[in-house]
């Protein structure tokens, strides 16, 4: 295992795998690589803001190393080789804009029929009338 020299002030968290420095404006904790970010920017990071280490090293804190990106980009690098959402093998990235209108018409369909939530419920068709979301006549 690697020995990292921290400095004075600083400590390692090892259940979060960061390098913790003392924030006097918040009076609290907060990792390394945040803190050094919103030094560079001037303001405080906002909810949705990462700062992602580039070589994927939580403990290399250069500016050259740190990124500043939404969560949306910070979930597509990190689960970029898995087999989730964000995925090649997700079935919905290979779906055409026709399929796809026809998904949305069809989904707003069932909506006017079954509700808001779009669930079939049996005790609501027997009240309306229907059943297989056909009317009786």
């Amino acid at each position: 295992m690697v020995k990292y020299k921290l400095k004075e002030g600083e400590y390692f968290n090892k259940q979060l795998g960061y390098v913790m420095v003392y924030d006097k404006s918040r009076e609290e904790c907060i990792p390394k690589h945040r803190y050094l970010a919103e030094k560079r920017l001037r303001r405080k990071l906002r909810h949705d803001e990462f700062v992602h280490h580039k070589d994927h090293n939580k403990r290399n804190n250069k500016l050259s190393n740190l990124k500043v990106i939404n969560r949306t980009a910070h979930n597509k690098i990190r689960h970029k080789n898995e087999t989730n959402f964000y995925g090649e093998s997700n079935p919905s990235k290979h779906i055409d804009a026709k399929r796809r209108a026809d998904m949305r018409r069809a989904w707003a369909k069932r909506k006017r029929m079954f509700g808001s939530t779009g669930a079939k419920n049996p005790a609501r068709l027997r009240k309306l009338g229907r059943i297989n979301g056909k009317k009786n006549d």
